[in-house]
């Protein structure tokens, strides 16, 4: 019992908490928790066929093998949130308990197969379990900084993705008809090679220099929903801020439209600005989902103020404030191009670049 003493609920880093995921998934399926059994009670084929498998034996068995790096009791909180989180998302069943200590005599079961191991290195594989904070960590380092100088001398920013290690992707009103002084990525320059831009929409893909960053597994393209869960990444400048920092927002998409120019847009709430164009569009369930296009701005006609010109100045002006003040002050919606109209448009622009895509997914919220 003194190793109930190691347990402890501390903060872990994300890359413990994606080997927790992927070895309490892959354990808990049946052949692998019959395999397990087998192992440590010296069972019979027959006898470790039951269903489900305990807590106290996923902990044994990988103490037993070292998975962790540390006896595996000591992620007995986590092994228990993360289990809770996988049978709200009937990823896992709970099958029955055992009594004993709590959450050790707990059994649970996956009626999935092992995944292959490609699919452990995806963002995709943890983000719906760990949440928009672990997206925030992954993504992060594959958002680009473009800075611009136009025809009268002035700089201006626009944001990128890097989705393969020499090509970032961003909108083509951030690099049409001005110079690029600067492309970083993680606050390296990278010299450009090429610029490939669109025809009809508002795409541009930047070709730099090999950059060591690889984003195959986290920049994996696929269809947003309506209500899911965004977050929206670009480098918007701020007024007396020595650095230009990325900024993240978290909205929802509230629509799927067509623009005029017949481009299939995501309207969304997440708070975008200047600077913000170019920028990648993620779900909480980690895929890339759309790139920040546009505000989409309500004015208010003039015709709307009434102005009694027989009133005094004083008045008039009073008048003015009144209904000023009362125009509701409307949210702004925002838009992007949709992953999927992105793809298509990639495959014209550049046939040979490849990305991850995954069109074919059931959601589960």
């Amino acid at each position: 019992m003194a190793e109930l003493e190691t347990a402890t609920n501390a903060p872990i880093t994300f890359i413990e908490l994606e080997l927790l995921i992927r070895r309490i998934i892959e354990d808990f399926t049946l052949i692998n928790a019959a395999q397990i059994k087998k192992e440590l009670h010296n069972l019979s084929d027959k006898q470790a066929n039951t269903i489900g498998l305990s807590v106290q034996d996923f902990i044994d068995y990988n103490t037993k093998k070292n998975s962790f790096g540390k006896s595996a009791f000591t992620y007995l909180y986590h092994i228990n949130y993360l289990l809770q989180k996988l049978v709200e998302k009937s990823v896992i069943n709970k099958v029955s308990s055992l009594g004993g200590l709590p959450m050790l005599g707990d059994m649970y079961v996956s009626l999935n197969m092992p995944s292959p191991e490609e699919e452990w290195l995806k963002i995709t594989s943890y983000a719906e379990y760990l949440g928009l904070d672990y997206v925030r960590e992954r993504i992060s380092p594959f958002t680009a900084i473009i800075i611009v100088c136009d025809d009268k001398g002035d700089n201006h920013i626009g944001s990128g993705l890097l989705i393969s290690t020499n090509h970032i992707l961003t909108c083509l009103h951030v690099v049409e008809g001005v110079e690029i002084k600067e492309v970083l990525v993680k606050e390296e320059q990278y010299a450009i090679r090429n610029i490939y831009k669109s025809d009809s929409k508002d795409i541009a893909v930047i070709e730099i220099l090999d950059c060591p960053l690889n984003p195959e597994n986290d920049v994996v393209f696929s269809s947003g929903q309506v209500l899911d869960t965004i977050l929206t990444f670009g480098y918007p400048p701020i007024s007396r801020i020595r650095e230009t920092p990325l900024i993240v927002q978290k909205g929802e998409i509230n629509a799927i439209s067509t623009n005029y120019n017949g481009d299939k847009c995501l309207i969304y709430s997440s708070v975008v600005r200047p600077g913000n164009s170019g920028g990648p569009i993620f779900s909480d369930k980690g895929y890339f989902v759309g790139m920040v296009t546009e505000h989409l701005e309500r004015k208010t006609s003039i015709n709307t103020i009434f102005v009694d010109k027989d009133n005094s100045v004083e008045e008039q002006i009073q008048s003015l404030c009144d209904q000023i003040n009362m125009i509701p002050q409307v949210v702004p919606f925002y838009a992007g191009l949709t992953a999927r109209e992105i793809f298509e448009e990639l495959k014209l622009l550049k046939p040979e670049l490849v990305v991850s895509c995954e069109w074919s997914r059931m959601v589960y919220s």
